[in-house]
């Protein structure tokens, strides 16, 4: 493989959701800290917006590294599903109750509200995090708001982060949601890279992998990965991977503009 030939201690640019290799642009540190902060300080409803690839599920993996062992999270991906399976997979992922239990939708939602009573009382706090939630219905939103019922008079008890692609946006714009984005504390979206955050983006995951010439993507030729790629964090990853495959395929130490644009043409790009 192509780490013992550039004397990589692993794959720099593997498109895995990995909190080692978050790069931290102004959008995505305020996102990260709003996460973590809005969770600990039990503020309700966040929504974390972005395009395909930009790095939404890599930010919340990493506020969930940071976030301490007092918060209790139920981490959904699969949104296609109706309210009240949503619900049993939310105790499911607390533990509070198994896929397979036969419970009413008012059972669970009291089990839900007793075990975030019990996670205040001992310093703790709940959070849901809703990814991709552009896939939820307006129905099954409005259902997701009321989760943010579950409080007492100076406390939300379960925080809820909603992400997906700019389609949530708009869904959180119907008038019929109105409700739903009054309650949303903060609203944050990644944006793309621009070329001199991708230049900066390459190195830094370079540097992590113990990469002795930082420069093997010097400035023009992160600048043809740019072109190719749009600032795209997922896009980056896998152009970058092609290069480093093509170029140790031929033997090549010394990566140009011209071997970003042939591993462009074979991916079809």
């Amino acid at each position: 493989m192509y780490t013992d030939f550039f004397g990589f201690v692993e794959k720099p640019f593997n498109p895995s959701p990995d909190p080692k290799f978050l790069y931290l642009s102004p959008y995505h540190e305020e996102a990260l800290k709003g996460i973590i902060y809005g969770i600990h300080e039990r503020l309700g409803i966040f929504s974390v917006t972005g395009e395909v690839g930009t790095g939404k599920t890599t930010v919340l993996y990493t506020a969930l590294h940071w976030l301490s062992e007092s918060t209790r999270i139920a981490f959904l991906t699969n949104c296609k599903l109706e309210f009240d399976d949503l619900l049993r997979m939310i105790l499911s992922e607390l533990n509070i109750a198994n896929l397979n239990d036969r419970l009413s939708k008012i059972e669970a939602l009291e089990k839900l509200k007793q075990f975030s009573m019990e996670q205040l009382s001992i310093g703790g706090t709940v959070a849901l995090i809703v990814d991709e939630a552009q896939n939820l219905s307006k129905e099954d939103l409005e259902q997701v708001r009321l989760l943010s019922n579950i409080e007492t008079p100076s406390d939300k008890l379960v925080q809820i982060i909603l992400t997906g692609q700019p389609e949530l946006d708009q869904k959180l714009e119907d008038s019929d949601l109105r409700q739903l984005k009054q309650r949303i504390y903060r609203r944050f979206h990644l944006k793309t890279l621009d070329p001199d955050q991708t230049y900066d983006y390459i190195r830094h995951r370079l540097k992590l992998v113990s990469c002795l010439n930082g420069d093997f993507f010097n400035a023009s030729t992160t600048d043809e990965v740019w072109l190719h790629t749009e600032g795209v964090p997922r896009k980056i990853n896998i152009l970058c991977d092609n290069v480093l495959r093509m170029a140790f395929e031929r033997k090549l130490r010394v990566l140009d503009p011209a071997l970003v644009s042939a591993a462009a043409c074979e991916l079809h790009w």
